[in-house]
């Protein structure tokens, strides 16, 4: 009976069916007035969308909500005059960089605070002043820059520096093309672990429509920089981004015809360390645009892959393409960009209505991220204190947390209204009982979609002491005993508690249905107490255990008790 109620209690309290929401949101004008000229681009996390605007002669910064209103503006460039216009922002986390070009010069700023405060970069010095491509890539501890350059004669020649997040300084300046006679242009830039991806095409011109050439990647591993790979002999541009285990790229296949050209546009991966590309998969037949509606990437936390192309296209690649979905209102639009905060997407574009230019935002909303690293203490005087790790979706609204007490078969929300705050004090704890209480916690955002719930811990309550379950010995326990484990079912692991009443030699075993004994999680002698022991589904030899019905059974002198539990892949 006790079980069921465990059983009862995981179905609504760690389990919750749920569907795994993606909404497109209403199309939001952002009221700027732009030029179909006009270079943006866009970053996102939890402050908001930072998007930058480069008209023909000032570079503007720009904060909005996940809901479109202004929360601030920035003018980063007051004199700036270039064609092409080549401006970036990128982030990793709270750290946003706005990186332009101007004349000769790359020119950079960098803000912690949303905006509200930059610091400048040193400047890069260019050789040349003619430039067809500047892209940005931000990981953990660096920002990685490219960019061409050519004295307007010659083919383009690709380079690559990195910078670290806490200076201001760039690091050793490398030409990728410089392998046995490389050339290259419209450079892109990604990261893996340990490794960092350029692509370039060859070209002598600033325009991508006047050209069909031959585009490479090449890594760099570690400190090697390796051989080039071609991607497609006969492009316009390429790009590349990484998801967790593969490099993905895209290119523009030249299409002449009769009197007449086009592109394709093509999407193929491969491992990191490999060097032959997947067979191509055609995303847009003959009308994809290279130029001023070329494709954008992001990649959410999931590791989906989402792109927008042509002013109007999105699609999302989980190991093969959805649909694609027109995202816009109007009848022409340009420069669309795209932005992953953690599992939500933001894409921003110019829209044209009667010769009226704007910059609309729309969403694509998904549900948040669970909790992550919930643990509890008796941090706020004597009672049990819930901390987790803060959510970084820019539409969070908050999060409710969880009490289960199986005890007395409690399970209950204890937050009325979604909190902001990432710790909880529980004050309504049961008088004059000494239990065992079990606190978990969800995120909701501004749609109201609930995540899953976050990992599970507890603690026992008693009216004079209170002590972390993990701590070796918690409470005196007057009897043996051998607790139903909880959560039960359970993927990836679940807690077996139990008493002792005296010193004494404790062996407790897992044991699959037929007797055949798979883990032992102790045998050695334990102190009078009250212990918590976790299994994480893995035998002896650490190896994970099929899905199904096992036993767990505990013997302590002439004590000797065993119950069930389910373990569900």
């Amino acid at each position: 009976m006790y079980s069921t109620k465990l059983v009862c209690l995981l179905i609504i309290f760690i389990l919750p069916l749920f569907i795994f929401a993606q909404t497109w949101k209403s199309t939001i004008d952002l009221n700027l007035t732009m030029d179909d000229a006009d270079r943006i681009d866009l970053y996102t996390n939890k402050n908001g969308n930072h998007i930058i605007v480069q008209t023909s002669s000032q570079l503007k910064y720009y904060l909005y909500s996940y809901a479109g209103s202004q929360i601030r503006s920035v003018t980063i460039d007051n004199s700036i005059s270039e064609n092409p216009r080549l401006s970036c922002v990128i982030g990793y986390l709270d750290t946003i960089y706005v990186i332009w070009k101007e004349g000769s010069t790359i020119y950079g700023k960098r803000t912690i605070n949303a905006g509200q405060n930059w610091t400048n970069l040193n400047n890069i010095s260019m050789d040349e002043s003619y430039s067809n491509g500047l892209e940005v890539w931000a990981e953990p501890k660096l920002l990685h820059i490219v960019w061409s350059e050519s004295d307007g004669y010659y083919p383009y020649e690709t380079y690559h520096r990195p910078i670290d997040h806490r200076n201001t300084y760039w690091g050793t300046k490398k030409q990728v093309t410089d392998y046995s006679d490389e050339e290259g242009g419209f450079p892109s830039v990604t990261t893996s672990p340990n490794r960092i991806h350029v692509a370039y095409t060859l070209c002598i011109d600033q325009n991508p429509y006047n050209q069909g050439e031959i585009s490479k990647n090449r890594d760099k591993s570690n400190t090697n920089w390796e051989s080039p790979i071609q991607i497609f002999n006969d492009a316009a541009r390429s790009y590349v981004v990484a998801t967790s285990a593969k490099l993905h790229t895209f290119y523009y296949d030249f299409q002449p015809g009769m009197g007449q050209y086009g592109w394709n546009l093509y999407h193929c991966y491969r491992n990191f360390t490999s060097t032959t590309w997947s067979s191509p998969y055609q995303i847009l037949n003959y009308s994809a645009d290279p130029g001023v509606n070329t494709i954008d990437m992001g990649v959410t936390s999931n590791d989906s892959l989402h792109i927008v192309y042509n002013g109007e296209y999105y699609k999302e690649y989980t190991g093969s393409w959805e649909n694609s979905y027109d995202y816009s209102i109007g009848n022409e639009n340009y420069n669309q960009k795209i932005s992953a905060n953690i599992n939500d997407v933001y894409v921003i574009w110019i829209q044209n209505e009667d010769e009226t230019y704007t910059l609309m935002l729309k969403q694509r909303d998904y549900v948040p991220l669970a909790p992550q690293n919930l643990y509890v203490d008796f941090s706020v005087g004597d009672h049990p204190t819930v901390h987790w790790d803060a959510n970084r979706e820019a539409d969070l609204k908050g999060y409710h947390v969880y009490r289960a007490i199986p005890q007395i078969s409690e399970n209950r929300r204890l937050t009325t209204n979604p909190i902001t705050s990432t710790y909880y004090v529980d004050y309504d704890y049961l008088e004059g009982e000494t239990y065992l209480a079990y606190y978990s916690a969800k995120a909701v955002d501004q749609y109201d979609n609930l995540s899953s719930s976050s990992n599970v811990d507890g603690v026992w309550v008693m009216p004079t002491k209170q002590d972390h379950l993990i701590q070796n010995e918690t409470l005196r326990s007057t009897k043996f005993d051998l607790q139903q484990n909880y959560p039960n079912p359970f993927n990836p692991s679940t807690t077996i508690s139990f008493g002792l009443p005296e010193n004494i030699n404790v062996r407790l075993d897992i044991l699959d249905i037929s007797g055949r004994k798979i883990r032992t999680l102790i045998d050695a002698s334990k102190e009078a107490g009250t212990y918590q022991v976790v299994w994480n589904g893995q035998d002896d030899y650490g190896k994970s255990v099929a899905s199904g019905v096992y036993v767990y059974r505990i013997q302590a002198g002439d004590f000797v008790q065993s119950k069930k539990l389910l373990f569900m892949k």
